[in-house]
């Protein structure tokens, strides 16, 4: 059983690591975090849930897990409603409220051809240089021109990254976005996939 001095980020994390926030919203509208872990681990017949360690996920990775009441949470994200994530782990989190203030997603193909590759870089170029923070997947192609274009103009863009650290090395960051990422503010969305394709 959970302990019952469980933060509400160790139960948000617990939670995220195991549920999408659509299959969580109906019950987080009536109980805490923690008392829908606690739920959710005495309804468990899977076994999986009491084999994981809300606590110990927290210190699992390098980042730090924020959760709304944060004061570094992106505001907009409140904006997604049931489908706002229950917590994003981040790296660089001090600087976070001024990379969120005013973004612009730049996205496109993994098989970019030459041109779209060149595309993306322009176009984010232009974001950075007009003051604007690059947002872009850590994916390949046109989300890597975006990032790559972002350091070239000397500016700090915002990876963002499906789940939580774990699979995120030096080594797919680099191949991904070049040398950009030092300087950059990773940011996942700490949330299990829904059973049909997330948004």
């Amino acid at each position: 059983m959970p302990s019952p001095r469980l933060s509400e980020r160790a139960a948000r994390a617990a939670l995220a690591a195991h549920f999408s926030p659509t299959q969580l919203a109906d019950e987080l509208s009536g109980f805490s975090p923690q008392e829908v872990w606690k739920q959710r681990l005495s309804r468990d017949s899977s076994g999986r849930l009491p084999r994981y360690s809300p606590a110990g996920g927290l210190h699992a990775t390098s980042g730090r897990f924020l959760i709304p009441s944060d004061e570094a949470w992106p505001a907009a994200l409140t904006d997604l409603g049931p489908h706002c994530p229950l917590g994003v782990w981040v790296r660089g989190a001090d600087r976070l409220p001024g990379l969120t203030a005013s973004t612009v997603a730049v996205t496109g193909s993994r098989n970019a051809t030459r041109r779209s590759f060149a595309q993306a870089q322009s176009f984010a170029a232009a974001v950075a240089e007009a003051g604007h923070t690059v947002t872009a997947t850590l994916a390949y192609g046109g989300d890597s021109a975006a990032h790559q274009a972002a350091a070239r103009a000397g500016r700090a863009s915002l990876a963002v990254y499906r789940a939580a650290w774990t699979g995120l090395t030096p080594k797919v960051t680099h191949r991904c976005c070049g040398p950009c990422l030092p300087g950059a503010a990773p940011c996942s969305a700490s949330t299990r996939p829904a059973p049909r394709p997330a948004l």
